[in-house]
């Protein structure tokens, strides 16, 4: 029988992983121009909107890189000054809190990780998101591996 999930995560103390990002303006000019703003929010040095940190920091996982089922539960973010744009910028990524659960159809993981943005040696704003993690194939449909190319557009 293989071991729960609580055995691997009781010893797991992973360190702090800081990134960095000069927040350009262009993701938020284009954010800007979505909903038609009177002005664009992406010049060099204004500040940058409540939770659009979420444009920055970005990291792009293959597809095929997670093995388990995540899915955004809940979050906070304390704003104490604006990030502002065009400024490096440095964030600094923990877990606050690791639960192992069981559920219906299997284990399930409950990660509480924190993020610090900090810019010109100040904490500007912290978030924490809480992120669930399913275990096991589970019953959802996948998506197919190849294309199917018998499919036939009826007139």
């Amino acid at each position: 029988m293989p071991a729960s999930l609580a055995s691997y995560v009781e010893s797991w103390h992973p360190t702090p992983v800081t990134d960095d990002d000069t927040l350009p303006p262009g993701p938020a000019a284009a954010l800007s121009a979505l909903p038609d703003l009177p002005a664009t929010a992406a010049g060099s040095g204004a500040p940058l909107p409540p939770l659009w940190q979420w444009l920055y920091f970005l990291h792009w996982a293959p597809q095929h890189a997670p093995e388990r089922r995540r899915m955004f539960a809940d979050g906070r973010c304390e704003i104490t000054e604006p990030l502002r744009l065009g400024e490096p910028a440095e964030r600094v990524s923990s877990p606050a809190a690791v639960t192992p659960k069981q559920g219906r159809n299997g284990e399930l993981l409950f990660v509480t990780e924190r993020q610090e943005f900090r810019q010109r040696g100040r904490t500007c704003l912290v978030e924490e998101q809480d992120i669930v993690s399913r275990s096991g194939e589970g019953s959802a449909p996948r998506h197919p591996t190849s294309l199917d190319v018998t499919a036939v557009l009826e007139p």
